[in-house]
């Protein structure tokens, strides 16, 4: 994974250039990415104690 900030947004490349996507965010979009990001793995891995 690879990112590139263009303006106000920021592209991340996730794959290869043949073989990938990329996905563009604003600011805002960004810190909303992060603060999910940070709560995925704690519910994966109490789901998983649990399971």
């Amino acid at each position: 994974m690879d990112y590139a900030v263009l303006g106000d947004e920021v592209e991340f490349r996730i794959g290869s250039q043949m073989d990938g996507m990329d996905i563009v965010f604003t600011e805002p979009g960004l810190e909303r990415l992060v603060a999910q990001g940070g709560r995925a793995p704690r519910e994966l891995r109490a789901s998983q104690e649990h399971g």
